[in-house]
């Protein structure tokens, strides 16, 4: 689909999901039938990133209909991950990709201690059976600190993913899965 080429950013971080559903967005004002072009190609509305509004998160989840969606995780001072997490979490039956942090620059994206411990609670026996792919970048600050303030990084941990195929850590030691 030509619109979805001219809309889709297909980098790996929470700055290129916005700025697909920016352009998808201004696509669909074209005319009625770029409007309809947009609204059926479910490619241009599965990425959901943190930094988006609260309610285009909720509009985006509830347009994820088949298992195509990317989650994108960090740092936002303008928006609560904890809410950000219980929101999308409703449909992690439908992810394909979960990133934490900014692969090309983990130091810029760190979770808070309190977001480490909202989202480990937040998504806690999460189920993900489509989820081939997780990548997790901590700041280095995080290799520094006691094992029991690192426990809450591990929130994966508890998730049921049958179907994990690709999973990549920076600045964390990894800890195995409980499913």
């Amino acid at each position: 689909n030509v619109m979805e080429c001219a809309a889709y950013d297909g980098d790996s971080d929470p700055f290129s999901s916005l700025s697909t559903v920016q352009d998808a967005l201004k696509l669909s004002l074209v005319c009625r039938r770029f409007r309809d072009l947009a609204i059926r190609s479910s490619l241009l509305w599965c990425r959901i990133s943190s930094n988006m509004n609260i309610h285009l998160v909720s509009a985006l989840a509830d347009r994820l209909l088949d298992p195509i969606g990317e989650v994108f995780v960090h740092n936002s001072p303008k928006h609560d991950v904890s809410q950000f997490i219980r929101v999308v979490a409703t449909r992690s039956q439908l992810w394909t990709r979960f990133i934490h942090g900014l692969d090309f620059m983990p130091s810029l994206s760190p979770l808070s201690q309190e977001d480490l411990v909202n989202v480990a609670k937040e998504s806690h026996g999460l189920n993900a059976p489509f989820l081939s792919e997780i990548s997790i970048h901590c700041s280095e600050d995080l290799l520094n600190t006691a094992n029991n303030e690192q426990v809450h990084a591990h929130y994966y941990s508890t998730w049921i993913i049958p179907g994990l195929k690709c999973f990549k850590i920076s600045n964390m030691i990894p800890v195995p899965f409980s499913s």
